[in-house]
């Protein structure tokens, strides 16, 4: 028996789900992930294990510190690797010392091959938004690469 155990959700993932959040995502994926405020919160606290983990102790691209206290848009989001039990085996100890668990979010990269893509999205009566993910290679090798992601939405709520 491990201690620990780790899953990861890529972007297709993400996309397949619509979600809205970072802890939306984990929250409809896996039982052991819980939220710990309700989802009319503008703030995403989750549960690993029983475990309250702050949006403090997400780390991004491995770096904890970086991602916001309140909601995590998944929009520029290439992966979520969720690592249940103690974490400092792998990602270093977090900055609150959580037990539960801890998360990681990798953001995109251009890939190799040309990618844009538009979304539009539709939330309820009167909210709408819409999305743009660009990436490009250039160089001779195609040693350099773009990715840009942008998301806005707007309208009043239910």
């Amino acid at each position: 028996v491990t201690p620990f155990s780790m899953t990861s959700y890529t972007e297709q993932t993400i996309r397949d789900q619509q979600a809205i959040s970072v802890a939306e995502v984990l929250t409809n994926s896996d039982p052991s992930v819980r939220a710990a405020i309700g989802s009319s919160n503008r703030y995403d606290a989750l549960t690993i294990r029983g475990f309250r983990v702050e949006n403090s102790e997400t780390s991004l691209n491995g770096l904890y510190g970086l991602v916001p206290n309140y909601r995590i848009n998944p929009t520029p989001v290439e992966r979520i690797e969720l690592l249940k039990g103690p974490g400092a085996f792998l990602n270093g100890m977090a900055p609150q010392g959580s037990i539960g668990g801890s998360v990681n979010i990798v953001t995109k990269r251009a890939g190799d091959d040309p990618l844009t893509r538009l979304t539009a999205g539709y939330l309820s009566d009167s909210r709408f938004g819409s999305a743009v993910d660009v990436a490009r290679r250039y160089g001779d090798e195609k040693q350099l690469g773009v990715r840009f992601n942008g998301s806005i939405d707007g309208g009043d709520t239910t």
